[in-house]
């Protein structure tokens, strides 16, 4: 039988290159068994995806004369500011899209076609189209943008909030002008606050899909290595960036305030940031340098092997547009705890852990405390809780269940014609 052919664009795509690069490789990766893939993404991406032997279909786009600069500059100007440096650096996304458009209108020219063009990345509506004009059925995402901040904590969120954020809003207008939304058959969103963002004339075209997933084969179930108590250690696992917005520093408080209650609690930390020395220090000032423990950043294997040594994963970052190690930690039967804002609300529930209010700092780490606690009390509610994660992430965030999703859109596109 015949593949059908789909034109996959993917700004960002490379396997082990960072997390929205590891969803454009994920997407091309995949779908390739399935269909007969073009895959239309950066020159820089090309040494990764060379290193895969994947690269019989690979259309690179350089802009990197100007991306390389840009991004240079932009460093130059917010040596402390990865937000900003990353919203300066995404202008490059739109010569992308500019460059991307007029190569694939020469190979149309020369009667090279497809019948599904699937943008995967950028993630966001602020970065716009023009690749709708091809007259290729088109869809956009899975997509997550738009969340706003947290009322009430913008003092610790501070540094992730950009004086250039408007440049944002700028991005948002020109997908209106430029019709993104208007040629897209359909708009995939990873949540309603995205949805929002879709112009009003073409939510209809929405459907719900998470923009991350998991690879099974990456990160399996196991069992916990045994069950905590009070005479037994707690073993758990923060996986992030080390920078404020992440609130690793109420994880902590909450480690020592079980441990003035004479619990036994292992905290094990992989990532790295600027706050790295900061939240060492906190630790070895409360007395815990040999129970919290800092480990840097980590491969993808690494990272599985630490979520399965643990009981449970947690994650209180304030503001969290996705929450993919949450969806890791699942796959691997661990119940996860976070707060109740942005993505983590669209995937954790009493089910598979935990979902913490954000009222003020000290009631949030009041509530890790005693959540923490209640893993330690009652430790089998909390393991029936991670094999009901692992359930989920099956059913609903395995890549091989969002490819078929989107397999079957592609058909329904396909059925209904130009």
């Amino acid at each position: 039988m015949q593949k059908h052919k789909i034109l996959l664009i993917a700004y960002q795509c490379g396997h082990g290159m960072g997390s929205v690069s590891q969803i454009g490789w994920e997407w091309y990766s995949r779908l390739r068994l399935d269909y007969d893939v073009t895959l239309v993404t950066h020159i820089r991406n090309r040494d990764a995806l060379q290193k895969s032997d994947l690269g019989e279909k690979i259309i690179y786009v350089d802009t990197e004369w100007f991306a390389g600069p840009l991004y240079r500059f932009a460093k130059f100007l917010f040596p402390h500011s990865e937000h900003s440096v990353f919203l300066i650096s995404s202008l490059d996304c739109m010569l992308f899209d500019l460059s991307a458009y007029f190569q694939l209108r020469r190979l149309k020219k020369r009667g090279i076609q497809w019948e599904v063009l699937h943008r995967v990345t950028p993630v966001t509506l602020a970065a716009p189209t023009a690749l709708g004009l091809l007259d290729v059925p088109m869809i956009l995402g899975p997509l997550n943008c738009g969340l706003g901040q947290p009322p009430g904590f913008r003092r610790q969120i501070r540094a992730e909030i950009s004086a250039l954020n408007p440049v944002r809003a700028l991005g948002y207008l020109a997908n209106r002008l430029i019709g993104s939304c208007r040629h897209a058959r359909r708009i995939l969103v990873g949540n309603p606050t995205t949805r929002d963002k879709v112009p009003a004339a073409y939510q209809p075209r929405c459907v719900y899909m998470c923009e991350n997933g998991v690879a099974l084969e990456d990160f399996t179930a196991a069992p916990w290595p045994y069950m905590p108590g009070s005479e037994r250690i707690l073993k758990l696992a923060f996986v992030g960036r080390l920078v404020a917005v992440k609130g690793l520093n109420f994880l902590i408080d909450a480690v020592a305030a079980l441990t003035q209650r004479g619990y036994r609690v292992q905290l094990s930390v992989a990532g790295d940031g600027p706050l790295r020395a900061e939240w060492q220090a906190r630790a070895q000032a409360l007395g815990l340098g040999e129970q919290i423990r800092f480990y840097g950043n980590l491969s993808r294997p690494q990272v599985a092997f630490l979520l399965q040594s643990t009981h449970a994963m947690v994650l209180p970052s304030l503001r969290e547009s996705g929450g993919a190690v949450l969806l890791e930690a699942m796959a691997c039967a661990r119940p996860v705890i976070a707060l109740n804002f942005g993505g983590p609300a669209q995937v954790v529930d009493e089910q598979v852990g935990a979902l913490l209010p954000m009222d003020d700092e000290a009631q949030i780490v009041r509530d890790l405390s005693s959540t923490l606690e209640h893993i330690i009390q009652s430790p089998q509610e909390w393991a029936e809780k991670g094999r009901v994660a692992r359930q989920r992430i099956e059913a609903q965030y395995a890549w091989n269940v969002k490819v078929a999703a989107a397999g079957n859109l592609y058909q329904e596109i396909i059925a209904e014609g130009c």
